[in-house]
């Protein structure tokens, strides 16, 4: 069965980042990360001050997690019409990081905290950026289970995910809010942007702005059908190729585990399997989860 061609009157902003939100959230991540870490060399005293350089690891180590690893993580399994035995691991696995490294990122927190008697857990920031990683690590380790357990039915695994990727859209959400809050409470505390709009100031600001660039391109890329990989040349070959080719006798059809789902519609609904994989849609289910 043919897949559904991108919408040629859609709109510019759709045209500009519907087939090529993965490069931008590529590109801006980077940009942020790079931002930052010039921020906290140049204005912050950098990873060796004698006064602060634990804490200058947090910064850096968050905006590698969340705004690096973690969209990018999200876009992986629709990024240029990889094979499914290639993004299934590689969205598992950078999500992974992300957890990792923001749990990393806690670390210079709390014990510049405890060096200067200071409260843990007492800012909106602090709060939102807890839970945000509680939640992350909790969204992977339902997903090991129900993806990759054996013991989790081919059913299950259709039906969790929409939820699975809904409850990644709303962690990105979380994660805009965490960033947001941490450059505005750090440059708050430093005192650079008043009553005298300083460099620092400035310079921390666009860190913070190319990282909630970052996360609503991720967003962009995850709720809107148009930034469907088959847009790109590459993968609409691959797509040609899948529809016109059966699969083989006894097999599950192929195309289902070959392409990352489709989100889109109402509740991030997954293309439906072609119809020649009937005797086999359990199983091309299961891998497609």
């Amino acid at each position: 069965m043919a897949r559904p061609s991108p919408n040629p009157s859609r709109s510019p902003l759709a045209a500009l980042l519907g087939t090529t939100s993965t490069g931008w959230v590529g590109a801006l991540s980077a940009a942020s990360l790079a931002v930052t870490v010039a921020w906290t060399v140049r204005y912050r005293g950098g990873f060796g001050a004698a006064d602060k350089p634990r804490f200058n690891w947090h910064p850096v180590l968050m905006v590698a997690a969340l705004v690096v690893c973690a969209p990018n993580a999200a876009l992986s399994v629709r990024r240029w019409g990889w094979r499914r035995t290639a993004s299934k691991p590689a969205h598992a696995y950078a999500n992974l990081a992300a957890v990792a490294t923001a749990g990393a990122g806690l670390y210079p927190v709390f014990a510049f905290h405890a060096e200067r008697d200071i409260p843990d857990l007492y800012s909106l920031h602090s709060w939102i950026g807890l839970a945000t990683l509680c939640l992350m690590a909790a969204q992977w380790l339902l997903g090991y289970a129900a993806f990759y357990s054996s013991g989790a039915s081919p059913a299950l695994r259709t039906a969790f995910v929409p939820a699975h990727a809904s409850f990644g859209v709303l962690l990105l959400v979380g994660v805009a809010a965490a960033v947001a809050t941490g450059f505005t409470e750090k440059l708050g505390f430093e005192g650079v942007c008043s009553p005298v709009v300083t460099a620092d100031c400035r310079v921390g600001n666009a860190a913070a702005v190319l990282a909630l660039a970052t996360v609503a391109c991720a967003v962009w890329g995850l709720t809107h059908r148009t930034t469907a990989s088959a847009s790109s040349a590459a993968t609409a070959a691959l797509d040609s190729a899948l529809d016109s080719a059966p699969p083989a006798s006894g097999s599950p059809d192929e195309s289902s585990a070959l392409l990352p789902p489709r989100l889109g519609g109402g509740a991030f609904a997954v293309d439906p399997a072609p119809a020649a994989a009937s005797s086999g849609s359990s199983g091309g289910a299961a891998d497609a989860a």
